[in-house]
C-alpha cells in the first residue's frame, strides 16, 4: 500500500529496509543503512507526526538519529500544549526549539489509520483518506472489513 501511495507523488519512494530487517528494526538503524547507501552528503528528512514529539526522548538512540537526519515535522492533532518535559530533559532547549520550528506548513488532518480502518469496518467510504490506488487495493483485498 505504501509503494501505492508514494507512486502518485513522484518524488518519493518506498524503501521495505525495515520490513527485511530479521531483528527488532529501529529508526537509527534505518538511518544508518541510508547514510551508509546515499553517503554523507545526502539530504535524509525523517517525517514525524506531531503526536510523536512527547516521545522523542524514549526513541533508541534519538540524538544520532537527529544528527543523521533533518526532522520534518507533520502537524497531527495534539494535546495543546505538548508535554514535552522529557524530550528537553535528553535532548536540551535548543533542541526542542529546532524540533518545533521544523514543523511543516500543511494543514493538520484530524484523522488517524485507526480511524481510517474503522470506516471500512463501517461501510464508510475513505474516498479523499487515502489515494484512489489504495482504496482499490483494499477494497479487491477486503482489508479491515472484521
Amino acid at each position: 500500500m505504501c509503494r501505492l501511495a508514494a507512486a502518485s507523488i513522484p518524488p518519493f519512494s518506498v524503501s521495505d529496509v525495515e520490513v527485511a530487517r530479521p531483528d527488532p528494526s529501529y529508526t537509527v538503524l534505518t538511518l544508518r543503512q541510508f547514510r551508509r547507501e546515499f553517503g554523507r552528503d545526502a539530504d535524509l528528512y525523517l517525517l514525524v507526526g506531531e503526536d510523536n514529539l512527547p516521545l522523542l526522548h524514549t526513541w533508541r538512540h534519538i540524538e544520532e538519529i537527529l544528527e543523521l537526519a533533518h526532522l520534518a515535522v507533520l502537524p497531527r492533532p495534539v494535546e495543546e500544549p505538548m508535554d514535552l518535559r522529557g524530550v528537553r530533559e535528553i535532548l536540551g532547549e535548543a533542541a526542542v526549539q529546532h524540533l518545533l520550528e521544523s514543523r511543516i506548513s500543511s494543514p493538520r488532518i484530524p484523522i488517524s489509520a485507526t480511524q481510517i480502518r474503522a470506516a471500512i469496518r463501517a461501510g464508510q467510504s475513505i474516498t479523499g483518506l487515502v489515494p484512489e490506488s489504495v482504496a482499490s487495493y483494499i477494497a479487491e483485498a477486503r482489508l479491515y472489513l472484521y
